[in-house]
C-alpha cells in the first residue's frame, strides 16, 4: 500500500464529507458531523489548507489549518489553527493522524508564528499527537452545556442598530484582557440577515444591557447527528409523554440531529453581577426552548468569573485544552493567563 499527502480539491468534497461522518466527536455528548460542502467551515478564515491523506488513491484522513491576525501579549502576530483531524476507523494506529498534523504545521511553519489547536482533555489519541508534534498547553477552555427549558415571562433583548454596535464595543474593550484575540473579530465579520449566516444574534437582558452575548447557530456549516447521550441530559428524551405535559427539553436520541446553539462573548456591564448572568442565562434557556434549541454550549475560559458563575446551571460541564507551538523548534510558547475563545475555532 503506498501513501500519499497531498492538497485537497475541491473533486475531494464528496469523499471528505464520508470520512467525517464515520469520525463522531466526544465521549459523553458523542455525535458526527453530516455535511454537504466540507470546505465551508475553512471559508470563515482568511487563508489556509485542507490536507487529504491518501492510500492507494483513496482518502482514508484529512486535517485542516487556517491562518489569521491575533494578538498576544499585546502584540499582533499571525497565528494558525488547526481543526477537523480525521482518520477513517479502519486505518487508526498506523500514525495516519500524526503525518496529517505534521504535514499541517509544514504549511503554516514559513506563516505563523503560533500553531495552535483545542482538545478536549478526555481526547487521549489527539493529546498524544500534540506531544509527539511538540506542542505544548498554553491555556485551557471550558464548555458548559445548559438545556433548553421552558421559562414563563423570560425573554432575552435582540440588540439592533446602536445598541448592538455600543455592545460589540464594549465587548471588544473587555476582550483586551485576553490572549489569542483575532484582530477582527467573528462578531463584525457575520450578521444575522445575511444568507447562511450561522449567527443568531446578539442577545442582552436589562435596559440598559447587564449581560449580553454572541449567539451562533452551527448548523450551516453541518449538522450535527447524535450517536451517543450522557445520562445527565438523557432523561428528558425517555419519559415521553410525561415529558410534554411538564415541558421539559427534548434532547434528540441516537441518530437524530441535536439543535445546539453556541455561546461566546458573554459580557457583563458591571463584574461580578451573578444574578445578571443567573437571568440571562435563563433568558436563553426559554428562547431555545422556544425555537427547538436543545442545547445551549457556553465557551468559557474556566479563570474568567462568569464561568464560575454560570456552572451551577450546567448539566454537562466538558474540559479543554488549548495547545501550541512557536515557528522556532524547540521553544516553549507563552502560557496565557485568559485565553479567547473565536467562535470560528468552533
Amino acid at each position: 500500500m503506498s501513501l500519499r499527502i497531498r492538497r485537497a480539491t475541491n473533486e475531494d468534497n464528496a469523499r471528505l464529507c464520508a470520512i467525517d461522518a464515520l469520525c463522531p466527536q466526544g465521549r459523553g455528548l458523542r455525535f458526527h458531523y453530516q455535511r454537504d460542502d466540507f470546505f465551508t467551515r475553512s471559508r470563515v478564515y482568511d487563508d489556509g489548507a485542507i490536507i487529504v491523506a491518501e492510500e492507494d488513491g483513496i482518502a482514508v484522513g484529512v486535517a485542516a489549518a487556517s491562518v489569521k491576525s491575533v494578538r498576544i501579549a499585546g502584540k499582533p502576530v499571525r497565528a494558525g489553527y488547526v481543526y477537523d483531524v480525521r482518520v477513517i476507523p479502519e486505518q487508526r494506529g498506523k500514525g495516519l493522524s500524526y503525518a496529517l498534523v505534521a504535514a499541517v504545521e509544514a504549511y503554516l511553519r514559513p506563516l505563523v508564528d503560533y500553531a495552535y489547536l483545542h482538545v478536549l482533555s478526555d481526547n487521549r489519541a489527539t493529546l498524544a499527537i500534540t506531544r509527539r508534534c511538540a506542542m505544548f498547553p498554553i491555556g485551557r477552555f471550558r464548555v458548559l452545556l445548559v438545556p433548553a427549558l421552558p421559562r414563563p415571562d423570560l425573554s432575552p433583548r435582540l440588540l439592533a442598530g446602536a445598541a448592538r454596535a455600543e455592545v460589540l464595543a464594549a465587548t471588544a474593550a473587555q476582550n483586551q484582557r485576553y490572549d489569542l484575540v483575532p484582530l477582527v473579530s467573528a462578531a463584525r465579520q457575520f450578521a444575522p440577515e445575511e444568507p447562511g449566516s450561522p449567527v443568531v444574534g446578539l442577545f442582552a437582558v436589562g435596559d440598559p444591557p447587564r449581560v449580553a452575548a454572541s449567539v451562533w447557530d452551527p448548523t450551516p456549516l453541518g449538522a450535527k447527528v447524535v450517536d451517543r447521550v450522557p445520562a445527565l441530559l438523557r432523561l428528558g428524551g425517555r419519559i415521553g409523554p410525561i415529558r410534554r405535559i411538564l415541558r421539559l427539553p427534548r434532547i434528540p436520541r441516537a441518530g437524530e440531529a441535536l439543535r445546539m446553539w453556541e455561546i461566546f462573548d458573554v459580557w457583563q456591564q458591571t463584574p461580578g453581577d451573578g444574578e445578571a448572568l443567573t437571568a440571562f442565562c435563563k433568558a436563553m434557556q426559554a428562547l431555545a426552548f422556544e425555537r427547538g434549541v436543545a442545547l445551549l454550549a457556553f465557551h468559557l475560559d474556566p479563570a474568567d468569573p462568569i464561568c464560575a458563575a454560570l456552572s451551577p446551571l450546567a448539566r454537562v460541564t466538558l474540559e479543554g485544552a488549548i495547545m501550541a507551538r512557536t515557528a522556532v523548534a524547540g521553544e516553549r510558547p507563552r502560557s496565557l493567563e485568559l485565553a479567547y475563545l473565536d467562535v470560528r475555532d468552533f
